[in-house]
């Protein structure tokens, strides 16, 4: 889909001959073949030029390759600087780093998401998030290789073979994340704007069921990618991958790019953006009402927690849409321009779509980020999981105190069993006089709201 790195054969070396002769040249002048010169050494690039001599000197095309071809135009030259420098930050340098963090951190998450203290509706859809974006990572490594020197030898055949099927399988896992993001704001929005149904539908298994049932449809829906593409090896043995003619065919290329624009980026980002709002006039709603209250109890308490909780995902949507909206809009741009693309404009479409990938592996390394920055109870869990030593020597260095308020409870509850006793005789004499001790009913004891809110 977008950003795939993959050169096509234009057929137009032809026309670019003609403008390397010039009119001059056409006509058999010697001009057109220094103008030819003149702009091939001028042209910033180290490919070989004899192709290019041959064509001028002795008049007979070399077939020259679309790089080739951008020796002889400013703009093309400087498309293809762009493309091969962003090739060179991107895939080989950035991507690497970013794997690393992404998929320590999401293999963090998914063990801390899996605590039982830390099981929810909401966390079921945050690990399953988690779990793909940590494949999507994986995958997209893998796709860089290709860019190394050498890759391109026949001892690494398996791998070339390997890469229809790796395109899939990056594209299932984005999807999937698109759709998990999707789910969990829905489901959040039940669960604050309407809590009665939120009790119904926002429970475990149904989020399990949810889950499952996105994976397997982003894994159909994307099914066809393999089937895009074919490997093919040059006379010196050379590996590459290009378009086959199923991928390249009008009809499914139409298609399923309009199935794709309109399922993984135009009705995700609406519904996100939708939601979203509903979620944030919800959280402002509730911090206007407990500025309002004068007194603070544990409803207000839990109240907090799940404005907490909301506000994390909100985040999570907003990190989603900043750094999936630039290859939304590349894939929209993509669909509705039509046609094929010149050799500048297809280089500088292939440089953005470097730059706008790396953005999306961004969002699939940065959600650990956002859960250690606000949630207080996703940090306790992961020090309590991965630093216990912490812990424990924080709870030593507690037990003084704790000595200490068990003393003084001791001694509190000691008077109160004293005065008791002392004022049980005087209760007795007055019930015998007709008046009870609890003449407005008797005490009952209140239990203590827990909230269900686990991030």
């Amino acid at each position: 889909m977008l950003g795939e790195d993959v050169d096509e054969e234009l057929g137009q070396w032809g026309a670019a001959l003609g403008y390397m002769a010039g009119p001059a040249g056409r006509s058999g002048s010697s001009n057109g073949l220094l103008a030819a010169l003149l702009d091939a050494t001028l042209s910033s690039t180290t490919e070989d030029p004899s192709p290019v001599l041959d064509a001028a000197v002795n008049g007979t095309p070399a077939a020259p390759d679309n790089d080739t071809l951008c020796q002889l135009e400013p703009d093309c030259a400087a498309a293809l600087a762009f493309r091969e420098t962003s090739r060179f930050v991107v895939q080989r340098i950035l991507v690497p780093i970013l794997t690393v963090i992404g998929v320590t951190g999401n293999m963090a998450t998914t063990v801390v998401l899996s605590r039982p203290r830390m099981r929810s509706s909401t966390n079921t859809y945050l690990c399953a998030l988690a779990v793909s974006d940590l494949l999507y990572l994986c995958f997209i490594l893998t796709l860089s290789f290709k860019h190394y020197p050498g890759m391109d030898q026949e001892r690494h055949s398996r791998y070339w073979y390997y890469l229809p099927y790796g395109h899939w399988l990056t594209d299932a896992t984005s999807s999937s994340s698109i759709w998990l993001t999707v789910s969990f704001t829905v489901e959040r929005y039940i669960a604050v704007c309407h809590p009665l149904r939120g009790k119904v539908l926002c429970t475990e298994a149904r989020a399990r069921r949810v889950t499952l049932l996105v994976v397997v449809a982003c894994l159909l829906a994307t099914a066809t990618t393999p089937y895009e593409w074919r490997i093919t090896q040059t006379e010196d043995g050379l590996m590459d991958m290009v378009s086959s003619d199923f991928g390249k065919h009008p009809t499914y290329h139409s298609v399923f790019y309009w199935f794709s624009s309109v399922m993984f980026v135009l009705l995700p980002v609406v519904l996100l953006a939708i939601f979203n709002s509903f979620l944030v006039m919800a959280v402002h709603r509730s911090r206007r009402q407990r500025n309002r209250m004068t007194q603070v109890d544990q409803c207000d308490s839990n109240q907090r927690q799940e404005n907490r909780i909301t506000v994390t995902l909100i985040a999570v949507v907003v990190l989603f849409m900043v750094c999936q909206t630039p290859t939304a809009a590349m894939l929209l741009y993509t669909v509705f321009r039509g046609g094929q693309p010149g050799e500048t404009e297809n280089n500088v479409r292939l440089a953005l779509g470097n730059i706008f990938n790396f953005m999306a592996a961004v969002h699939s390394a940065c959600n650990f980020l956002l859960y250690c920055a606000l949630s207080d109870k996703y940090r306790r869990t992961f020090v309590l999981t991965f630093v216990p030593q912490r812990c424990r020597r924080g709870r030593l260095a507690a037990q003084p105190s704790s000595r200490t308020a068990v003393s003084s409870t001791a001694t509190n509850y000691t008077s109160v069993a004293l005065h008791s006793s002392f004022s049980r005789g005087a209760s007795m004499h007055e019930a015998l006089n007709g008046h009870h001790p609890h003449a407005h009913g008797p005490l009952k004891w209140q239990p203590s709201v827990q909230s269900e809110a686990t991030l």
